[in-house]
């Protein structure tokens, strides 16, 4: 799910690129909640990793 608003949000970002005027650009600001998400999982996994000594 976090991945899937991380994309939604790039393609919104991509339209508001497209479309010329800068302030449209952060249509696609709520991707950075998905992207947040995304590093928060990877750390946890990363320490679940470490600690576990694989």
């Amino acid at each position: 799910a976090l991945g899937g608003v991380w994309i939604i949000g790039r393609l919104f970002y991509f339209y508001g690129y497209t479309t010329g005027t800068p302030s449209y650009r952060h249509l696609g600001v709520f991707g950075h909640v998905g992207e947040i998400g995304l590093l928060g999982l990877t750390c946890k996994f990363a320490y679940d990793v470490i600690v576990s000594g694989r």
